[in-house]
């Protein structure tokens, strides 16, 4: 069984699997992320592991645009 990982956008908590949060699942990712209305057309999407408890996403709808950011934290 997988990890959790959850974060909380906006008041709004959500949570996922740390397969989710590997690197090259980030459209996947994203759109579990719908919800939140990040848009659909990013100039950049990434996901980094902090260390072993956490990671963040990172979309960049525009360059020069506003970043938006989640932190993910391993549920213990």
């Amino acid at each position: 069984m997988e990890d959790l990982f959850i974060a909380n956008y906006n008041n709004v908590d959500i949570t996922v699997t740390e397969g989710d949060l590997q690197e090259g699942k980030e459209i996947k990712l994203l759109k579990k992320l719908k919800r939140f209305n990040l848009g659909s057309g990013h100039e950049k999407i990434e996901t980094s592991k902090i260390d072993e408890d956490e990671y963040v996403f990172t979309g960049i709808t525009y360059f020069g645009g506003p970043v938006q950011r989640m932190y993910f934290k391993r549920i213990k």
